[in-house]
C-alpha cells in the first residue's frame, strides 16, 4: 500500500490543472527545515503547495511538511492562521497540525503524517458498514472543529485519509481544515466557494459567505457518504459550472433509486443532509454522527424520509404551472393522505429543533470565548448580544412545546453560564433536569454554576466568626453546593468534554487537593493550549495553598510566596489568551491584594503589589463595569494600601491614598448597595481616615460619624457578620478620645462600645479583640476620671476582667491592656502623692511577659510613659531623675522616629523635655538649649491647627517654665507670656475646662503680675491668675499639690493691692 498525505481536490495532480508553481526539490528546501528535518520524500503538489514525508530528527517521528506556494503575502497570512486555527482541534480523527510557520519567505506548515489512502481509494475495498463508521467517525471530528468555530468548507472522501491497522480496522483522519481557497487553475474562488463543486452545499455555491454554518459541513459528509455508497457524488457533470447549476436547481437523485440495497434507514440520513434548505438538515455534525451511530447500533434513526408534501412542494417549485392546474385536488389529497405522517413529521421536526437549541448556545460560547480573547475591551456589547439570542430561545421554546423545555432551559443555562451569571444559570439547568432532559454536558454545565456559586457562599462565610455558626454554614454550603457540584462534574465525566483534566482538576481543588487540581490543570492545559481556564485553575490551586500561609493565617511572608509568585504567572498567562475575561483578571487581582496585606512584611514590595492588584482589576472592569465583585476587590486593594501606607515606614503622602480608597469603597456601596460587605468596607476606608486624623491631632468627628454609620448599615444588613461590631467598637473607641479633647462626657460612648464589643464577643467568644477594644473603652472612661483627680480603680478593675476572659486565647494583648491599667493606676498615685512604684512594677512584669511572646513588638511609648511618671515622681520626691528622663527620652524618640506623624509621640517628647527643664530649674542649671528642646517636638506641629489640646497646653506649660526662668534673669517675659497666654486659650478654646492649661493660663497671669510695673496692670494680671488657677484645682483637686502656692500668691498680691 503506497503511503501518501493527502492534499485537497485543488492541491491533487490532475490531468486538466497545471500547478501554480513548480514544486520544490530537496534541494531548494529552505536550510532551516533542512537541518531539523531530514529525508524529505515528494508526496504530490497542488494549487496552494507541495507536500513532502520527512523525519522530524528532534521527536523522531515522521511528519508530513507542506510547502505553500508564494502566493501574495496576505494570502500566505491567511492560509497560516487558518492552519493555527486547525491546530487548536485535538480530536483523534482529525489530522493534527503540529506548527505553521515561515522559513525566510517560504511559508509551511507540519501536520501528522498518516500512512494510508484518501477515502475516495481506500473505499473501493471497504465494506458498506466501513465507509458508514469512516463518515460516523469524521463527523464527531468536525464536530470538535465546530465547536471551535471553525467550518472546513471542503468536506469530500479526498480530504478524508484512511489509516488501516494491524488489526485490520479502518482509522479515518479529517484534513486540512479551512485551508482550501481555489477550485483550479481556471476559477478563483472567494472564502464562501472554497471548496469542490460536487460535494458543496447549496448556500456556498451561491455565494452566500454569511450563511456557512456547521450544517455547510453537514452537507459536505452527506455529500461524500452518498458518493461512497451509490458510487457517484449527488451531482455530477462535464465541468464544474453545470455542477453548481444542478446544485442550485436540481434534488438529488434519491439515493435508493440508485442502490435499492442500501436500507431505508441510511437512505433517509443521507438525504437528509442532502437538504437545501439549511434547517432543514442535521442542525449539527454531532447529530449527524449520533444518527449515524444508531444506524450502525440497529437502533432507530431519527431521520425521516421526506413527506410526501414536502416533495410536492419541492417539485412545485421547479413546476409552478402545472402544480396551479391541479392545486384543489393536491390539497384535499394531501390533507387526507398525508395526515399521519405529517404529524409524525412534525414531532420529529420538533425534536430536531430542540436538539438544535444546544448546539445554538455552544455557538454562544464560543461568541463569548472569541469575545474574551479579544484585546481588553468592554464586553457588554457581546453580552447583550448572547442575551437577546437567550431571548429569543425563549421566545422559540413557545413554539416547541413540551419536547423543547429541556433543552431549551438547558441552553439558556449554558448561557447565562457563558455570562458568568451562575445563579441564573442554575435556575434554567434545574428546569432542563425537572423536564427530565439530563444529557452529561447539563451535568456539566450544572456542576460549574454550582462550582461558582459554591465560591461566592464561601465569601460570605468569611463575615462568620462564631465556629459554631460557620461550621453548621459550611455544612450547609456543602450540602447546597459542593457536594452536588462534584456529583455533577463527575457525572460529566462520561460525556464528550474539550478538557476531562480540566473537570478533574476542578473536583480535586474544591476536595482540598491542591497538588492533584496542579497536575490536572498542566495536563489540561497540555491538551488544549488555548484553554485560559487551565491556567486559571492552575492559578487557583496556588493561590489556595499559599492562603494557608496569609495575613489570615499561619502567616509566613516566604512560604506564602513560593505559592503565590507561580500563581501571579498562572493568572498572568492566563490573562494573556482571555484579555477581556473580567473572571481572569479578578482573580489576579485578588492575589495581589492578599500581597499588599502581608506587604508590612517587605515594605518596598508595596506600592508594586498595589499597582498589579489594581491594574488586574482595572481590566476587570474595563472588560465589564458593572462587575461589583470587582468593585468590592478594587475597594479592597485600595483600602489595603491605604492602610499600609498610613502605617508603614514608607515616604508617600498617604491623604492621595486615602481618597481613592474612600472613592472607591462609596462606588461600591453604591453600586452592590444591599450588599454588608460593601458597606463594611466603606467604613474600613473611612476608619482608616479617621486613624489617620486621629494620629495627627486632627479633627475627626464627621469621620467619626461616616465609619461607624457605615458599619452600622452593614449590621442592619446583616445581624450576623461579625466585623462590623467589631470594628464599630474600635471605632466609637475614637469618638471617646475626640470627646476626650474637648472635655465632653463619653460616657455614652464607652456605653455603646461596650454594647457592641459584647455583641460581638457573644457571637464569638474565641474572637478575642472585642474584649481587648471594651478593655481600651474601660480605660478610656479610667483617664477621664484622673482628669477630675479622681480614682480610676473602678474602671481598670473592669478593664482588667474584661481581657482575663480572653487571656488564654490571647495572651499578648491581655499583657499589653494590663500594662497600660497599670500605668494609669501608677500615674494616679503619683498626681496623688502617693508612691507608684508597686503599679509600675506590674507594668513592667507584663511588658516583659508580652516582649517574651512578641520579641519585636513595639512597646516604646509605654516603656516611655513608665519613665516619665518615675521621673515625675522622683522631681516631686526632690530626688534626681536625670536616669528616669532619659530613658524617657530614648523611648519616645524611638517612637516619633518610627511614626513621625503621630502627634502624641510628640507631646510625649515635650513632656519629657519640661521635666528636665524642672529639675534643672530646680538646680539653677537650666539654658536656653533646654527649652529649645522642649519646644522642637511641637513647633512644627501647630503650623496646622490641630484638634488634640494636649498640643497647645503642652507649649503653654514651656512658654510659662520660660516665662519664670527669664523673670529670675531680670529679663524681658512679654514675647513668652503672650505666646504661652495664646496656647493656653488655644487649649481651652478645644477642651474648655482642661485643667493643666488652666493652670498654666493663670500661672503665666502670675508672672504677668510679677513683672507688672504699675498697680493696675498687676491687679489685672492677678485677678486673671486667681481665677484660672481655682478653675483648675475645681476640675482636679489634685493640682493643689503644684499649682496651690500659685494660687495663694495671686491671692496675696490681690490683698496687698486692697483688690481681692
Amino acid at each position: 500500500m503506497r503511503s501518501v498525505t493527502p492534499v485537497t481536490l485543488a492541491e491533487t495532480p490532475q490531468r486538466d490543472a497545471t500547478p501554480s508553481s513548480t514544486p520544490p526539490s530537496p534541494s531548494s528546501i529552505p536550510l532551516g527545515l533542512l537541518t531539523r528535518f531530514g529525508e524529505f520524500h515528494f508526496l504530490g503538489s497542488g494549487g496552494m503547495g507541495a507536500v513532502y514525508r520527512a523525519r522530524d530528527r528532534h521527536l523522531g517521528r515522521d511528519v508530513a511538511v507542506k510547502f505553500l506556494h508564494q502566493a501574495d503575502p496576505e494570502t500566505n497570512r491567511t492560509l497560516l492562521r487558518e492552519a493555527r486555527a486547525q491546530a487548536r482541534i485535538e480530536h483523534e480523527h482529525a489530522c493534527k497540525v503540529y506548527e505553521v510557520g515561515t522559513d525566510g519567505d517560504r511559508p509551511y506548515i507540519v501536520m501528522q503524517y498518516i500512512a494510508g489512502e484518501p477515502l475516495d481509494l481506500a473505499g473501493e475495498w471497504m465494506t458498506r458498514e466501513q465507509k458508514v463508521r469512516a463518515v460516523q467517525q469524521v463527523s464527531m471530528a468536525l464536530h470538535e472543529a465546530h465547536r471551535l468555530g471553525i467550518i472546513h468548507r471542503d468536506v469530500k472522501p479526498a480530504n478524508i485519509m484512511v489509516e488501516q491497522g494491524e488489526d485490520g480496522a479502518y482509522k479515518p483522519y479529517i484534513m486540512d481544515f479551512g485551508i482550501a481557497r481555489e477550485m483550479g487553475k481556471s476559477i478563483q474562488m472567494t472564502a464562501s466557494l472554497a471548496g469542490t463543486p460536487a460535494y458543496m452545499a447549496p448556500e456556498q455555491a451561491s455565494g452566500d459567505a454569511e450563511a456557512l454554518d456547521r450544517r455547510t459541513d453537514v452537507y459536505g459528509l452527506g455529500a461524500a457518504l452518498y458518493d461512497l455508497l451509490a458510487g457517484r457524488p449527488p451531482f455530477d457533470g462535464p465541468h464544474a459550472l453545470a455542477v453548481m447549476q444542478q446544485l442550485l436547481t436540481e434534488e438529488p437523485l434519491p439515493l435508493g433509486k440508485i442502490r435499492p440495497d442500501v436500507p431505508e434507514d441510511l437512505q433517509a440520513i443521507v438525504m437528509k443532509c442532502l437538504e437545501k434548505e439549511q434547517g432543514r438538515r442535521y442542525e449539527s455534525a454531532l447529530a449527524l454522527g449520533e444518527d449515524l451511530q444508531r444506524f450502525l447500533d440497529g437502533k432507530p434513526v431519527l431521520a425521516r424520509p421526506a413527506s410526501l408534501g414536502y416533495v410536492l412542494l419541492k417539485a412545485a417549485r421547479r413546476h409552478k404551472v402545472r402544480v396551479a392546474l391541479g392545486a384543489a385536488l393536491f390539497v384535499v389529497i394531501l390533507v387526507f393522505g398525508v395526515f399521519g405522517i405529517r404529524q409524525r413529521q412534525a414531532l420529529a421536526e420538533q425534536m430536531a429543533l430542540a436538539r438544535e437549541l444546544g448546539e445554538d448556545v455552544k455557538e454562544m460560547e464560543l461568541f463569548l470565548s472569541r469575545a474574551y480573547s479579544l484585546p481588553l475591551h468592554d464586553i457588554e456589547r457581546e453580552q447583550s448580544i448572547v442575551r437577546q439570542q437567550l431571548r429569543d430561545i425563549e421566545a422559540r421554546m413557545a413554539t416547541l412545546g413540551r419536547a423543547g423545555e429541556g433543552p431549551g432551559h438547558y441552553a439558556i443555562g449554558r448561557g447565562f453560564l457563558a455570562l458568568q451569571e451562575p445563579e441564573e444559570a442554575l435556575s434554567h439547568l434545574r428546569r432542563a433536569e425537572a423536564a427530565g432532559y439530563t444529557p452529561p454536558e447539563l451535568r456539566y454545565a450544572m456542576g460549574l454554576a454550582l462550582v461558582e456559586l459554591y465560591r461566592e457562599a464561601l465569601e460570605e462565610t468569611k463575615r462568620i466568626q462564631d465556629e459554631a455558626r460557620k461550621k453548621a454554614r459550611l455544612a450547609a454550603l456543602d450540602a447546597e453546593y459542593k457536594l452536588p457540584a462534584l456529583a455533577h462534574l463527575r457525572a460529566a465525566l462520561g460525556a464528550r468534554l474539550s478538557s476531562p483534566a480540566y473537570v478533574e482538576g476542578l473536583i480535586a481543588l474544591h476536595e482540598g487537593q491542591n497538588d492533584v487540581a496542579l497536575a490536572k490543570a498542566h495536563e489540561a492545559f497540555a491538551q488544549s493550549p488555548w484553554l485560559n481556564e487551565a491556567k486559571k485553575l492552575e492559578g487557583d490551586a496556588h493561590f489556595a495553598e499559599g492562603k494557608r500561609f496569609g495575613r489570615d493565617a499561619a502567616f509566613d511572608y516566604d512560604k506564602m510566596m513560593q505559592s503565590f509568585e507561580p500563581a501571579a504567572a498562572a493568572y498572568a498567562e492566563a490573562a494573556s489568551i482571555a484579555r477581556s475575561d473580567p473572571a481572569v483578571h479578578e482573580a489576579e487581582c485578588e492575589l495581589w491584594t492578599q500581597i499588599v496585606l502581608a506587604s508590612d512584611a517587605r515594605p518596598e514590595l508595596l506600592r508594586p503589589s498595589f499597582e498589579k492588584a489594581t491594574s488586574a482589576c482595572g481590566k476587570a472592569l474595563a472588560a465589564d463595569p458593572q462587575r461589583g465583585s470587582a468593585r468590592l476587590t478594587m475597594a479592597f486593594a485600595h483600602n489595603a494600601f491605604a492602610w499600609q501606607t498610613m502605617n508603614g515606614p514608607g515616604k508617600e503622602d498617604p491623604e492621595p491614598i486615602l481618597r481613592a480608597a474612600i472613592e472607591r469603597a462609596e462606588e461600591a456601596a453604591r453600586l452592590r448597595a444591599g450588599d454588608p460587605m460593601a458597606h463594611y468596607l466603606r467604613g474600613a476606608a473611612y476608619r482608616v481616615e479617621l486613624l489617620y486624623l486621629m494620629s495627627r491631632g486632627l479633627d475627626a468627628r464627621a469621620a467619626t460619624d461616616r465609619t461607624i454609620a457605615a458599619y452600622e448599615e452593614a449590621i442592619r444588613l446583616d445581624p450576623g457578620f461579625l466585623w462590623p461590631y467589631s470594628e464599630v467598637c474600635a471605632s466609637y473607641l475614637e469618638r471617646v478620645r475626640s470627646e476626650l479633647w474637648r472635655g465632653v462626657d463619653p460616657g455614652a460612648s464607652v456605653e455603646r462600645a461596650t454594647s457592641r464589643c459584647d455583641q460581638a464577643f457573644a457571637q464569638n467568644p474565641t474572637f478575642t479583640y472585642p474584649a481587648i477594644y471594651k478593655a481600651h473603652a474601660h480605660l478610656q472612661e479610667a483617664q477621664h476620671l484622673m482628669e477630675k483627680g479622681r480614682s480610676p480603680d473602678t474602671w481598670v478593675s473592669s478593664a482588667l476582667a474584661a481581657v482575663a476572659a480572653v487571656k488564654e486565647q490571647n495572651t499578648l494583648d491581655a499583657a499589653h491592656v494590663s500594662a497600660w491599667a497599670s500605668w494609669l493606676g501608677a500615674s494616679h498615685a503619683c498626681n496623688a502623692g502617693q508612691d507608684p512604684s508597686a503599679s509600675l512594677e506590674r507594668a513592667e512584669a507584663f511588658l516583659r511577659e508580652k516582649e517574651q511572646l512578641a520579641p519585636d513588638s513595639a512597646n516604646d511609648e509605654l516603656h516611655g510613659l513608665l519613665s516619665m511618671t518615675q521621673a515625675l515622681y522622683l522631681l516631686r520626691q526632690g530626688k534626681d531623675p536625670t536616669k528616669a528622663i532619659e530613658a524617657a527620652r530614648a523611648f519616645f524618640r524611638k517612637s516619633a522616629e518610627a511614626s513621625p506623624w503621630d502627634v502624641d509621640y510628640r507631646v510625649e517628647q515635650t513632656r519629657t523635655e519640661t521635666l528636665a527643664l524642672r529639675w534643672a530649674l530646680a538646680k539653677g542649671k537650666a539654658d536656653s538649649a533646654m527649652f529649645d528642646a522642649a519646644f522642637a517636638p511641637l513647633l512644627p506641629v501647630i503650623a496646622k491647627e490641630r484638634a488634640n489640646p494636649q498640643v497647645y497646653e503642652a507649649l503653654a506649660e514651656v512658654y510659662e517654665l520660660r516665662a519664670g526662668w527669664l523673670l529670675e534673669r531680670k529679663k524681658n517675659t512679654e514675647n513668652d507670656l503672650t505666646l504661652g497666654l495664646v496656647m493656653a486659650k488655644k487649649a481651652l478654646a478645644i477642651h474648655p475646662t482642661l485643667a493643666p492649661a488652666l493652670a498654666s493660663k493663670g500661672a503665666l497671669h502670675l508672672l504677668r503680675a510679677r513683672a507688672a510695673r504699675d498697680a493696675k496692670a498687676r491687679i489685672q494680671a492677678a485677678r486673671e491668675a486667681k481665677a484660672s488657677l481655682r478653675a483648675a484645682l475645681k476640675e482636679n483637686p489634685l493640682l493643689a499639690r503644684e499649682r496651690g502656692a500659685a494660687l495663694k500668691e495671686a491671692e496675696r498680691l490681690l490683698s496687698l493691692e486692697g483688690s481681692e
